[in-house]
């Protein structure tokens, strides 16, 4: 509660002091008087579209709203105390409060330029067909496997003992038994739970002695037993998907969000070249340079 008084307090001052109607004469209407300072329905009605989402629900009340205007009360007497005890013009404090002007028209322009910025579809569409190959889906393939481990330090017995329980493998699918139930019961990989299933995968993502026999074969041929560094492996291929390309309508918002940082940065450069030259800017580095508290002058050139 304390840190909403906080908030209430601050941020009440600083919608007051440019809500319409605060500083006339005790002017009809007024929810408040301080002194010949008034808080007037109008400005107080335009202070509660400010607050925070529990503070509205307050002002649907007698009791919240009362609470609400104590805030703004307290807020122009601690402007007002402030202000007779003289530290509005302590040089600290205007410079604070020239700051915090600045950070806003900073940030509600940033929020115009924003808006304005947009990158034309005519660009996005040259970066497509640029980039055209690295929006299309690469071909991939799908196999199961049936795998036989076998250890680096395997002896040659071990090997053939692991090359034979292979066969066993395929021997079972091609006298009829799902390939599924043989890798469940008989493979040694991760993917035997799910029937041996590989899911699509691009090239590339198995050892090539895998992926050399997966791909000769025809959709739902059995391999013979393939040796890898892994083991003995019974494959089959379930289907080899062609690759795709994509319409730039497809990838139109991955481009914009994959170039707009890049753009931005840009434009804003360009944005800021331009004020500097409407507003003639010129900086003196000489001067800057001895400026600088205890820094030595620097020599002028010839």
């Amino acid at each position: 509660m304390k840190n909403v008084a906080i908030w209430c307090i601050t941020g009440f001052a600083m919608t007051l002091l440019a809500a319409p109607g605060c500083g006339n004469k005790k002017p009809k209407g007024a929810v408040a008087t301080i002194g010949d300072t008034a808080i007037t329905k109008e400005s107080f009605q335009a202070s509660l579209e400010t607050l925070p989402p529990q503070w509205k629900a307050r002002a649907g009340t007698p009791s919240g709203r009362k609470q609400i205007l104590e805030h703004q009360v307290r807020s122009q007497l601690i402007e007002l105390e402030a202000k007779d005890r003289g530290i509005d013009q302590r040089p600290d404090v205007k410079y604070q409060v020239e700051q915090a002007v600045q950070r806003i028209l900073l940030q509600e322009l940033m929020k115009e330029w924003q808006k304005e910025f947009q990158i034309p579809d005519a660009e996005l569409k040259t970066y497509f067909e640029q980039n055209r190959t690295k929006y299309e889906e690469p071909e991939k393939f799908r196999a199961q496997h049936v795998l036989i481990k076998v250890d680096e330090k395997a002896t040659k017995g071990d090997v053939e003992k692991a090359r034979q329980q292979a066969l066993t493998a395929r021997k079972r699918i091609q006298a009829g038994e799902p390939f599924e139930k043989v890798a469940k019961e008989m493979s040694q990989d991760p993917a035997a739970a799910g029937g041996g299933d590989l899911g699509y995968v691009e090239r590339g993502r198995f050892n090539a002695k895998f992926e050399e026999a997966a791909l000769a074969l025809k959709a739902n041929e059995i391999s013979e037993p393939v040796q890898t560094p892994f083991g003995w492996h019974v494959i089959r291929l379930i289907d080899v998907r062609a690759a795709q390309g994509k319409s730039f309508d497809d990838v139109k918002e991955d481009i914009k969000n994959e170039i707009m940082p890049r753009k931005r940065q840009e434009a804003f450069e360009a944005f800021m070249a331009s004020l500097k030259d409407k507003y003639k800017v010129a900086i003196d580095e000489q001067a800057l340079n001895n400026a600088l508290p205890g820094a030595e002058p620097e020599a002028v050139a010839n």
